[in-house]
């Protein structure tokens, strides 16, 4: 089983080839290929490499794929104070971006 965890818009994940994981907004185009430079592990059936507290070898490539852009369900906020007549309700949805991950590999020299 090959995985990598990464740091993205600083959250750490746990990913995997061929699939699709929801991060933050980040401010790239739809199909555009993104790579990952901050890698915390890398493992595959044959070799673990842990960075402290990234790798600083820059021959693992982390490709991905963006799919699309999306807003989480909305979460709503409501204030209130008791016996004052105050009442405030507020919403909020939180922007995110899907990728997918399409290629994790180590680059032997």
């Amino acid at each position: 089983m090959k995985y990598a965890i990464i740091e993205v818009n600083g959250k750490q994940f746990w990913i995997e080839e061929n699939n699709f994981y929801d991060f933050t907004k980040i401010n790239i185009n739809i199909n555009q290929q993104i790579f990952f430079k901050k890698i915390l592990l890398y493992r595959d059936n044959k070799t673990i490499l842990l960075g402290q507290p990234y790798l600083s070898n820059t021959n693992i490539i982390i490709k991905g794929k963006v799919l699309k852009h999306l807003v989480k369900k909305k979460i709503i906020i409501y204030k209130f104070k008791s016996k004052k007549n105050y009442r405030r309700k507020k919403g909020y949805r939180h922007k995110i971006t899907r990728i997918l991950i399409e290629n994790i590999f180590l680059k032997i020299k």
